[in-house]
């Protein structure tokens, strides 16, 4: 297990949101962009891939961690890659770890002043548009401070992915 270093953001697409009809991935995440490297090189493509070869011993772990909306933050991997992953949680909500990108999680479970005056004034609306999924593109897990249902809604995406034959992710 690698230090997180390349975590893509990703957030629910509205559509999903509201009627939480799960499809693919592609169609239930909406990923960020973050630049070339994760286009250009195919890392996430090459996530996805190996993602769905471990998908049968992928499970949605609830951590202890929970949002300042009272979410938790959900673990989505097996449950080996949870027992060495753990360690770097409280590191990627702190900020203490140099990741590729800013992500929002530390957003979430401690929100600066500016978002805290924003959700505060409309009804914490601003914190729910958040990227709240992480995908370490290097490790193959996701984190996700999201209703339990959303959790599962991602695990069941890949799930589909997988009934479908030769389902590559659209990037």
């Amino acid at each position: 297990m690698k230090t997180p270093h390349l975590i893509q953001r990703c957030k629910f697409t509205d559509i999903k949101i509201d009627k939480m009809n799960t499809g693919t991935v592609a169609e239930t995440l909406s990923r960020d962009y973050m630049g070339h490297i994760e286009y250009e090189f195919n890392t996430v493509q090459e996530s996805y891939s190996r993602i769905m070869k471990k998908l049968g011993d992928i499970r949605v772990i609830k951590t202890e961690f929970n949002d300042v909306t009272g979410r938790h933050l959900y673990f989505i991997g097996t449950e080996e890659d949870f027992n060495e992953y753990k360690q770097y949680i409280p590191k990627i909500i702190s900020g203490d770890i140099e990741l590729k990108e800013k992500i929002d999680l530390s957003q979430l479970h401690k929100p600066d002043e500016w978002h805290l005056k924003q959700s505060e004034r409309y009804g914490f609306k601003v914190l729910y548009n958040l990227y709240n999924v992480g995908w370490d593109l290097e490790n193959d897990v996701i984190l996700a401070y999201t209703p339990t249902k959303y959790a599962k809604a991602i695990l069941e995406a890949f799930n589909n992915d997988r009934e479908i034959e030769d389902t590559k992710l659209v990037v």
